[in-house]
């Protein structure tokens, strides 16, 4: 009984949403029917281009003969997109501010962070604070008078919303070791919820596993078909932190195996999916070496003063999307490039280098 009255509550509150929320429609509509497609950003924290491209590296004590550690992404679907970041082949990547997880998220989302004028800006700093200027997501919404669940956020870290949301509320996130809660009643999540909130199935670094934001992004995606979709992953960084490098691995792998989820996921959504664009990169690199060596190149550690921890890498696929693969032979750039791409993408007007003005021609159709 109980259970359906917390649904019975939760449609009221939704109805009540849907009636006194309603979107403006001025210029929106022109800007949908030029840019009918979706978007779909996914942030593998803390996955080296290394291992990106090359897989595990046996130097920091890798075993196995099996040292692929995306090779679903690597067999179905590199080739449909592009791929930078392989400094093998002179594809050259980097973060745009501090290789540090926040500072790297609000570059990609606002083109500035709060924490560049702090050297360090590590959890706990009296910088590590919400972006002050509206994100691309709330850009977006704006422009396009979207619903609250027409743009949505799904993340392990929680510190993730400081990074997306200026001002907190205007659309759907769910953040941490927090419960799902959509305001609608959802059995297959609702299952899910007791055991995320266990402290035993909660990891020692204080976020939530991969397995259930993954869970969640799936499930979101089907239900709700997001114009703007953002699924942040950490488990990744939180093993090489903890210098556990076969976990580091297989966290990749899992990740993996979620990429090839949602592509085929997207499949079977029949115009939604063929109108996705599909946005995969990671927020900073790592020292190179191996434990036993100094701080200054150190894998477990991504700091300012190791130059090998802003290397970072990118996918993009979709119908926009020249099917290039990995690639060389253009210049550098940055996860500036991220934001100007994202708004052009949805007809925004934004600004945009020179530099990230060539990559985009060089890949887009």
């Amino acid at each position: 009984m109980q259970i359906h009255l917390d649904c019975m509550n939760k449609i009221s509150a939704l109805l009540f949403f849907v009636l006194f929320s309603m979107p403006a429609l001025s210029n929106a509509n022109s800007i949908l029917e030029k840019n009918p497609g979706n978007l779909v950003i996914i942030t593998l924290d803390g996955v080296r281009w290394q291992e990106f491209f090359q897989g595990a590296d046996p130097k920091l004590g890798f075993s196995s003969k099996n040292t692929a550690a995306f090779p679903l992404f690597w067999k179905k679907y590199a080739a449909q997109g592009v791929v930078f970041g392989n400094k093998l082949k002179g594809s050259l990547m980097q973060v745009a501010g501090l290789p540090t997880s926040l500072p790297s998220y609000q570059v990609m989302f606002t083109g500035q962070s709060s924490c560049f004028n702090n050297f360090v800006c590590m959890p706990g700093d009296s910088d590590y604070m919400r972006i002050t200027e509206p994100s691309l997501f709330e850009n977006i919404q704006k422009a396009l008078h979207l619903y609250s669940k027409d743009v949505a956020v799904i993340a392990s870290w929680d510190k993730i919303p400081l990074a997306v949301e200026q001002k907190v509320g205007g659309f759907f996130i769910n953040a941490g070791a927090v419960p799902w809660d959509d305001q609608s009643c959802d059995p297959a999540i609702d299952e899910d919820n007791p055991e995320n909130s266990r402290p035993e199935n909660q990891p020692s670094w204080g976020s939530r596993y991969d397995r259930y934001t993954m869970k969640y992004a799936l499930h979101y995606l089907q239900k709700y078909r997001p114009r703007l979709f953002y699924v942040s992953l950490n488990d990744t960084d939180e093993w090489g932190h903890l210098d556990n490098y076969s976990n580091y691995i297989e966290a990749m792998r899992e990740q993996d195996r979620f990429i090839d989820q949602l592509f085929v996921t997207l499949k079977k959504m029949g115009k939604y999916g063929e109108q996705t664009t599909v946005l995969i990169t990671t927020d900073h690199g790592r020292g190179n070496g191996s434990t036993q060596d100094s701080q200054w190149s150190n894998w477990t550690m991504h700091k300012p003063w190791l130059p090998e921890s802003r290397d970072v890498w990118m996918y993009i696929r979709g119908p926009q999307i020249k099917p290039l693969g990995s690639i060389s032979n253009h210049p550098s750039f940055t996860h500036s490039l991220i934001k100007p791409f994202v708004e052009r993408a949805f007809g925004l007007p934004t600004e945009i280098s020179e530099t990230d003005r060539l990559i985009l021609r060089l890949i887009t159709d």
